[in-house]
């Protein structure tokens, strides 16, 4: 009876490796299936009867091998997740690339036309036409900075509902996966295969790391817990999961049901969506909202410290809102930030005489109101604040007001005993705010006595700008350059030694950047740069264009600081200008493209070459195959025609002693 059971086994040996082969065959084009093998092992010996003969005991199946190189299918699952997350990085990368790109109508071309527009008019300031022009321009140029932020906005926002649609993928993902685990444990324990169920979760697995990057040590065992996310995805016979917040810096930070935030996505498409976010909040999109606000806010800068073809104004109603108007302006809401220093605000009465005041502004401690406040104060100018953030400010009838930082005619303080008046004129052209002071040296008739010397010396750096005789030889009434364009006159009669006054020279009105940041006689209106336009005001009367600082007919000062704008390093510590900044933004979006479309195809190249190595492991020919197929079953020819022998033997056997 051995000799049949030896048989048997030989049978079944057969059996299975026929359905095995014929397994393999049937999934040769499956994806994700591993090649099987049946693994044989000879039987346990045993004693016939009482002799000292040894006989075998026919052939077991020890298992059937899923045939499988985890190195190889660690490297796989690796490259898909980095190639997932460069395709996911190259989509937004190409769509910041197009938001920048070069050419007629683009942001590039509407920045030097703005710039050239703005010479020609410096050439003929008055000249209504050159005037019309720039503001169209600055009006194509408000467009198209909006629409390039708001193509960056509509990819964030994109970005995020994809980041969040993603997520529950891979925490169904990762379900589904801890499902598989336990039914893979349940079928191991009742002894069955669990190859198939095996094939599932490395499919499962891959299809996972085209979302998160996958802990490649955790692989190796498949009966370890995957690890995936960062660490933060963990997933045995239950899984965590995976959530989204906002951070405190409005970025989009992932966060784990462990209570994990922060989360460092590696790879795969979330890594690369989250990336992408980076690159449009912290990178290139923040690098071109910082490029815009600088542009917007230098220009509106200069001209609301300027002066139009109507003079100073007898009223202004700001464009943009600062919010909260009773907390400190450092934590307040405005499209551009605040510095703290000093607002010069000059009110002229109905003779002609101006008399600047200085606000001082300190963002850590002042709010909205309190500059308000303080600006309402002043003589012949009355300040209001409207609930939602906005300014006006209203001349007493007959007064007007402006911001240009001219010289008072009269010195801000004076202690002379003379019968002489100083008064003060020009453009002060030097490049800080300070207080001059003069101090008669010698005294005598002006314009009589062999000297009168008035001694000028800069109050904040001591530094003596000079000594001016304004005795025999020096016509009464003339203006005599001090310094910087700041003219000092002196009418007939008499100073004596000892006599001083101050002038105040303001070379920056605005110190803080309030009146761009409330929209006070700017070019530009609008509280964000998704919704930037021309002022209506200058749109409405081009004559309303800054172009003097001074008030004089054909002065175009203000002109000539737009024009100045150009050249001038804003930005790199110094090293790039406005233009060079544009383009080297767009460059960079370029370069950045171009290398994630590289890393694509070296993937590509990578994910050729590993397939291939995992093939020649777990792929199946159908030639090998049917060889196999052939061997087993002439084994299973060979072992039935020894059972019929046996069998027939026995037979025989039987009827012999029977």
């Amino acid at each position: 009876m051995n000799h049949i059971q030896i048989g048997v086994t030989a049978l079944r040996a057969a059996q299975i490796g026929l359905n095995t082969a014929s397994q393999n065959i049937a999934n040769a084009s499956t994806d994700g299936y591993h090649r099987q093998r049946v693994d044989l092992v000879d039987r346990k010996t045993y004693q016939v009867g009482r002799s000292s003969s040894i006989t075998g005991g026919g052939v077991d199946v020890s298992q059937i091998t899923r045939l499988r190189n985890a190195t190889v299918e660690q490297a796989l699952t690796a490259n898909i997740s980095g190639r997932e997350a460069a395709t996911t990085q190259l989509a937004t990368l190409q769509q910041i690339e197009q938001a920048l790109t070069p050419g007629e109508g683009s942001i590039h071309s509407l920045v030097t036309e703005f710039f050239n527009r703005v010479e020609l008019l410096a050439a003929n300031p008055s000249e209504s036409v050159l005037r019309r022009e720039v503001v169209s321009t600055a009006e194509q140029l408000a467009t198209s900075i909006g629409q390039v932020s708001n193509a960056f906005a509509n990819l964030n926002g994109s970005v995020g509902e994809s980041v969040s649609v993603t997520l529950d993928t891979v925490n169904k993902i990762a379900q589904d996966i801890a499902d598989l685990n336990r039914d893979i444990r349940v079928a191991t324990g009742r002894g069955h295969s669990t190859n198939s169920l095996l094939d599932q979760r490395d499919r499962m697995v891959n299809e996972l790391a085209t979302y998160v990057d996958i802990d490649p040590t955790s692989l190796l065992n498949g009966s370890d817990p995957l690890i995936a996310a960062g660490g933060a995805l963990i997933i045995s016979e239950v899984a965590t999961t995976l959530g989204v917040h906002t951070g405190i810096n409005g970025q989009l930070q992932l966060s784990s049901s462990t209570g994990q935030r922060g989360i460092a996505i590696r790879s795969g498409k979330l890594g690369g969506l989250i990336e992408a976010s980076q690159s449009i909040d912290a990178g290139i999109g923040a690098n071109y909202a910082a490029w815009a606000q600088t542009l917007i806010k230098e220009i509106d800068t200069i001209q609301a410290t300027g002066l139009g073809l109507n003079g100073a104004a007898g009223a202004l109603a700001g464009t943009r809102q600062i919010l909260p108007v009773d907390g400190a302006l450092s934590q307040a809401g405005s499209i551009f930030p605040l510095e703290s220093g000093e607002l010069s605000i000059t009110v002229t009465n109905s003779t002609g005489q101006r008399q600047t005041t200085v606000v001082p502004i300190d963002v850590s401690t002042d709010s909205l109101r309190d500059v308000v406040d303080r600006i309402d104060a002043i003589s012949g100018l009355s300040a209001s604040i409207a609930a939602s953030g906005t300014v006006a400010l209203h001349a007493v009838p007959g007064f007007t007001f402006d911001f240009a930082g001219r010289p008072d005619q009269q010195p801000i303080s004076a202690s002379i005993t003379g019968s002489a008046t100083p008064t003060v004129s020009g453009t002060f052209l030097g490049a800080n705010n300070t207080t001059w002071n003069a101090e008669v040296i010698t005294g005598g008739e002006i314009g009589v006595s062999s000297d009168v010397v008035v001694r000028v010396t800069d109050a904040n750096t001591g530094q003596v700008l000079g000594d001016f005789n304004f005795g025999a030889g020096y016509p009464a009434n003339q203006a005599v350059e001090i310094s910087d364009g700041i003219n000092l006159t002196l009418t007939p009669g008499v100073l004596n030694a000892g006599d001083e006054f101050s002038m105040r020279v303001t070379s920056q009105p605005d110190e803080t950047g309030l009146l761009a940041s409330l929209g006070l006689n700017t070019l530009f209106s609008g509280n964000s740069l998704r919704d930037l336009s021309v002022a209506a005001q200058i749109d409405a009367d081009p004559a309303a264009l800054a172009a003097s600082r001074s008030g004089a007919i054909g002065e175009g000062r203000q002109l000539d600081r737009i024009i100045d704008l150009r050249s001038q390093g804003l930005f790199d510590g110094g090293a790039e200008s406005l233009e060079e900044r544009l383009a080297s933004l767009t460059g960079l979006s370029g370069i950045l493209s171009s290398s994630a479309q590289l890393e694509i195809d070296q993937r590509d190249a990578q994910q050729l070459q590993l397939e291939n190595a995992r093939d020649s492991v777990s792929g199946v020919d159908p030639n090998e195959e049917l060889l196999e197929m052939l061997q087993y079953q002439r084994a299973f020819q060979a072992a039935s025609r020894f059972v019929s022998s046996v069998d027939q033997t026995l037979d025989d056997l039987m009827r012999l002693i029977g």
